[in-house]
């Protein structure tokens, strides 16, 4: 994006909210803030979920981990399904978790910060 820039935008945030700005900006390696927020509103984007809604979602996934499970256990005792297999499918259920329980960590912060 070149070319003279005509226009401005202002809006206020309270200490809590320039903190975090502060720190983000700091850690971000740009020059300046306007490159920043720039940076930040063009490139970036946001993400919205409420903490009901991700606790359903946990919930779900954690029957679909148990029912996984009892497939585990019934392969196993049948031998007709390869332990390669079920390590994989348990490999990618850890990794759904890890990455669900990041999401809730992160929305978690953000409410206490809001509160």
């Amino acid at each position: 994006m070149t070319g003279n820039k005509t226009h401005n935008y202002k809006f206020r945030v309270d200490d809590d909210e320039n903190f975090l700005i502060e720190k983000k900006f700091s850690e971000s390696g740009l020059s300046s803030k306007s490159e920043f927020f720039r940076s930040m509103i063009l490139e970036g984007y946001v993400i919205t979920a409420d903490g009901e809604s991700l606790d359903k979602l946990l919930k779900l996934f954690g029957n679909i981990s148990n029912n996984v499970n009892q497939i585990s256990l019934v392969a196993n005792r049948s031998g007709n399904v390869f332990k390669e297999d079920l390590g994989q499918i348990e490999r990618e259920l850890d990794e759904i978790w890890l990455q669900l329980s990041y999401i809730r960590s992160k929305i978690q912060r953000v409410e206490r910060l809001l509160t």
